[in-house]
């Protein structure tokens, strides 16, 4: 006999009226082998094969004796089990009462008993089902259920409240969509609706509503529309939004400030014009159509990114060097053709030729996490930036937001050695260029503006020279021009050049088709074949041939200058002279690296396909005031805008990219353990 379970009465031998000896010895038999757990269910198990070859007549009786038993002795069934499990104290740590309780709660048949006693499945009359104790058994259930949930819900989710989230699991997601379901689960669903629980349970409680708050607000959500998502448990109510949303523009604004003196920055802006009506007009409160200005400084951690200090020290250049495109040139020649589904490359003989790989690029542009830049919105200005005198007011608003002017020492520092490189359309630059020129004999270079290098964007550089190419190309519908392709093609909205609405996006795509075409066709004509197929038995090397011949381009910057002089576009003809001559004759080596790296292109995110210009930057964030933050209504202000729009700007991107990002995508995708299940309510 087992020494655990040798001072158990009845552990050795079961006293069976059965009046076989063999029975006992069988039994013995059995419990010798096992040990706790196991011991009391093969006792089990041992009974239930001898009472199997009982007759249930005689089994009858064996019950109906021991209920007569029961009755003699003042008891019934549910008293013998009142008293047995742990009310009497006599009972409480008697052995053979302990062991009995033990018996019955680790038998296998126990589960079994409760699902009858649950729902029985014979019914003691025609038509009537048993209830046995359903109603109980529910309200225990319901009971038990209430009370783990209540103490879950002070926990962790899903590591510290595995009954809550189960349940809600269960509620909201079938084993059918368990086994069939790849990418999709409920994870993020369930962790909404237990925070809103917990929500409802303390406002204290509201990390992820505080998050969806942010979110919320800075995609453009209205006041009602918060009031409803509070009502929900979702959001934070709106005044917690404006209080939020300006402590977390407080927090950026000192983080930029902190930025600025130790990594090299620059500033953009651009006006911004914003029609206010009037819903009841008075004298003194009529409709207006106002302009402002709209700034962000930009501040590059790349390490490779020269310091502020040394990017004013001159140096003449005579070295005329310009990056040669024509081996990309070539490339995206080669494209039109492999591009083409009749000359159906991915079965050509050589398309794994080194031919036909992208060329390194000229001067690559540094990608990844710690090369994006940040972005901070400084606060508009009711001043408008198209005259002299409102650049002049601008700057000096700006660089006092930045703290850059505020005392005699920061003034000196910006005049001794410090640029600040200055990004806009092409009216920006030539209005600091032209404050620059009207200072030029002022005492110090403070006061000229000195440390200011004014720079177009080329978002606005395209717009012009699209502008050129419609003006001169356009034609007419009888005769040749892009006319007579847009009609071929049935593009509308071309007709009139525009810097406002998709004509940008919608004239570029234009001329790529044409473009297409056109050099699609000067390979055939090049290469002297009926059909692009005929093409498909030329070697690599002879098609590269043909493409060097159908290409002839000069380089970019004076074949853009060329255009803006030969295209009556003389302001932009300025620009591109300004900027050679910064570029191949005054610039310093560390200057002209900041503007070719820094100062025309933007990433946000550091992804190799995420670049693009500046003052594109500044549209997006001018689109955001003026549609995603829009102001209306009688409190639609300049104040208003100062104090809402910009702190809007800055909790965006944080709560965008924390919702947005792959990694939080895959956490509420994935089906495995996930971190985001485990944010803690």
């Amino acid at each position: 006999m087992d020494a655990r379970t040798a001072n158990i009465p009845g552990a050795g031998t079961l006293d069976i009226p059965t009046g076989d000896p063999s029975s006992n010895q069988h039994t013995r038999q059995c419990s010798r082998t096992t040990t706790g757990r196991d011991f009391h269910r093969s006792r089990t198990e041992c009974l239930k094969r001898k009472t199997a070859i009982v007759p249930p007549a005689d089994m009858r009786d064996h019950v109906l004796r021991v209920l007569e038993y029961l009755n003699q002795q003042d008891l019934n069934l549910p008293l013998l089990l009142w008293e047995l499990f742990w009310t009497n104290d006599e009972l409480y740590s008697d052995d053979k009462a302990r062991y009995a309780r033990t018996e019955l709660m680790l038998s296998q048949e126990f589960e079994d008993l409760l699902q009858l006693w649950h729902k029985p499945s014979r019914t003691h009359n025609r038509g009537v089902k048993t209830c046995a104790a359903y109603e109980v058994m529910e309200t225990f259930v319901c009971d038990t259920l209430h009370e783990e949930v209540d103490s879950e819900m002070k926990e962790v989710v899903r590591e510290m409240a595995p009954t809550t989230w189960g349940l809600l699991r269960r509620a909201s997601y079938t084993s059918r969509q368990e086994s069939r379901n790849v990418m999709k689960n409920p994870n993020s669903a369930i962790l909404m609706m237990i925070s809103m629980a917990a929500y409802n349970r303390s406002h204290h409680a509201c990390k992820l509503q505080k998050l969806n708050t942010i979110y919320s607000k800075s995609c453009g959500v209205g006041a009602k529309s918060f009031d409803t998502l509070n009502a929900l448990s979702i959001t934070m109510s709106q005044k917690w939004a404006y209080n939020g949303i300006e402590q977390l523009s407080a927090a950026a604004r000192m983080e930029m400030l902190k930025l600025i003196e130790l990594y090299p920055w620059y500033l953009a802006y651009d006006n911004l014009n914003i029609a206010y009506k009037t819903y009841e007009q008075r004298l003194d409160n009529q409709s207006r159509f106002e302009s402002g200005t709209a700034g962000t400084v930009l501040i590059i951690k790349n390490p490779a990114a020269p310091a502020r200090s040394i990017l004013s020290n001159p140096r003449i250049s005579t070295c005329l060097k310009s990056p040669f495109i024509r081996q990309r040139a070539v490339h995206r020649i080669l494209r039109f053709l492999t591009e083409t589904p009749a000359f159906n490359f991915q079965t050509y003989l050589h398309k794994d030729s080194v031919i036909f790989h992208r060329p390194p690029p000229i001067d690559p542009l540094p990608t990844g996490p710690e090369h994006a830049m940040l972005q901070f919105m400084l606060d508009t200005l009711d001043i408008e930036e198209a005259s002299y005198e409102g650049n002049s007011r601008v700057l000096e608003a700006f660089f006092k937001q930045l703290r850059q002017n505020t005392t005699l020492e920061k003034q000196k520092r910006l005049a001794r050695g410090d640029v600040v490189v200055v990004t806009g359309d092409q009216m920006t630059a030539s209005r600091v260029r032209g404050l620059q020129v009207a200072r030029s004999e002022d005492y110090n270079s403070y006061d000229r503006l000195a440390f200011i290098k004014p720079q177009f964007g080329w978002l606005h550089a395209q717009f012009m020279q699209e502008h050129s190419l419609h003006k001169q190309y356009y034609g007419t519908a009888a005769g040749f021009g892009l006319k007579q392709d847009f009609d071929l093609l049935k593009r509308k909205g071309l007709g009139a050049p525009s810097v406002k609405g998709t004509f940008h996006h919608d004239f570029q795509e234009a001329l790529y088709h044409i473009g297409v075409a056109h050099f699609r066709d000067m390979w055939r004509v090049a290469a002297g074949v009926d059909a692009l197929e005929d093409l498909r038995s030329h070697t690599p090397e002879q098609l590269r041939d043909i493409a060097v011949m159908i290409e002839d381009m000069e380089q970019q910057l004076p074949r853009l200058l060329f255009r803006y002089a030969g295209g009556n576009n003389h302001n932009y003809a300025i620009e591109i002279l300004e900027l050679l001559q910064l570029l191949q004759r005054e610039g310093s080596e560390d200057l002209k690296l900041f503007i070719k790296s820094f100062a025309w292109l933007t990433n946000g995110t550091g992804h190799a396909d995420s670049f693009y210009p500046i003052d594109e930057l500044q549209e997006h964030n001018i689109r955001d005031i003026k549609v995603i933050f829009a102001v209306l209504g009688p409190f639609a202000t300049w104040k208003y805008i100062l104090a809402l729009v910009g702190h809007c700007k800055h909790g965006k991107n944080d709560s965008c990219d924390t919702l947005h990002s792959p990694h939080s995508s895959n956490m509420i995708r994935s089906r495995s353990h996930s971190p985001l299940c485990n944010f803690t309510i």
